[in-house]
């Protein structure tokens, strides 16, 4: 499933009910009533809820029972996609990644996550309300990933999937454009290679392809430059209303970002000097050898400073997080519940706790890899 909202905006519910989601309606742990579904994918579900002791609207994503997983004998599988997911959305405390409220468990086997609900919609709707969105409002979208980003690889945590749809674009409040990088189902904690790549094939759907690094295509190690490299082609997309790359056959789009150099920048009315430093940067993010890339996602966001007004200089510069980014030292070990504080975030290495929401499996790892190959002849 495409990201539906990922973690929710307040629109009508996605789908109709299904007749066996006996979830709808109910209370998780006597704080939180499950009121309207906002999206369903293959783990669970993510719902509009309330918290009942102030009424505060907030998203809950409920981990599916065993009966509604589609693919039951991957439970396991689906767990530890759980836990990481977890870790990651419980460490990370950024103004651009989406915050943590509570979780827990529900009865005991039902696992819950508790997340702030976003209003407004994802990069991927934005974009397809308009050809391109001009330098000024790129650069203020990117700049926002990119620190998010940087956060999130100064806890040795990759985001893996890093695409329009994991992007959401929040209405209301001073900032134009407030950006919440989303959904780090697929991530890969720096430091647990063995596991990371065990659980490389719940990873990427086929749609996922458009945004996927070289060295993913050819199931080669990931780090931060890899979500550098997929930041790069959402750029290419965001100036010029298409991704770099596009092929009728999803696997040939794969073998364009292993083989072929992205096509030279084409903005319509843009300053012949302002695309020369926008395609100077493209050409850093595409790199197709990860050491030619820019070493930080700091970098780029420095790099995209000249690119902003000085309204949003000034705007994005009072978004900055107040205090030092916190390592994941662990993954989690036993299940507990409550409410999420500061302190939750940097003391995980006993939480033993799964979350949801993934995307529909494609092929991925070492069989994309083989079918990169066919593909090339």
């Amino acid at each position: 499933m495409a990201d539906p909202a990922d973690l929710g905006d307040a629109r009508a519910p996605a789908d109709p009910a299904d007749p066996r989601d006996r979830m709808l309606g109910a209370t998780l742990r006597g704080a939180y009533r499950l009121d309207a579904i906002i999206g369903r994918g293959t783990m669970g579900a993510v719902y509009r809820a309330t918290r009942l002791r102030d009424g505060r609207p907030v998203a809950v994503k409920v981990q599916a029972p065993e009966g509604l997983l589609s693919d039951p004998s991957r439970r396991d599988e689906f767990r530890r996609r759980f836990e990481r997911e977890t870790v990651a959305t419980l460490t990370l405390d950024h103004p651009n990644t989406v915050k943590v409220i509570d979780f827990g468990t529900h009865e005991g086997s039902v696992s819950f996550l508790v997340l702030e609900l976003l209003r407004g919609r994802t990069l991927r709707e934005l974009l397809a309300t308009r050809r391109g969105l001009g330098s000024e409002r790129t650069a203020r979208i990117a700049v926002q990933m990119a620190r998010a980003l940087e956060h999130a690889h100064g806890l040795d945590i990759v985001h893996r999937d890093l695409k329009p749809e994991n992007v959401f674009i929040c209405d209301g409040g001073d900032l134009p454009d407030h950006v919440k990088v989303m959904d780090f189902g697929i991530v890969r904690l720096l430091g647990k290679p063995a596991e990371a790549t065990q659980l490389t094939r719940v990873g990427h759907s086929l749609g996922t392809l458009a945004y996927m690094s070289p060295e993913q295509a050819t199931n080669r190690p990931v780090g931060p430059a890899t979500d550098i490299y997929s930041l790069g082609v959402m750029i290419h997309e965001m100036l010029t209303g298409r991704p770099p790359f596009e092929a009728a056959n999803p696997l040939m789009i794969a073998v364009m970002h292993i083989e072929n150099a992205p096509p030279p920048l084409a903005v319509p009315g843009m300053e012949p000097a302002l695309m020369a430093r926008w395609q100077e940067l493209l050409d850093r993010l595409l790199s197709k050898a990860e050491g030619e890339r820019p070493r930080r996602a700091g970098e780029v966001a420095r790099a995209l400073t000249p690119m902003l007004t000085p309204g949003d200089r000034r705007d994005l510069e009072a978004l900055r997080p107040t205090g030092p980014a916190r390592r994941v030292r662990s993954a989690p070990r036993e299940a507990t519940t409550g409410e999420a504080p500061a302190t939750a975030r940097s003391g995980l290495g006993r939480l033993w706790l799964w979350a949801v929401l993934a995307l529909a499996v494609g092929a991925t790892g070492a069989g994309l890899a083989w079918l990169v190959a066919w593909l090339r002849g």
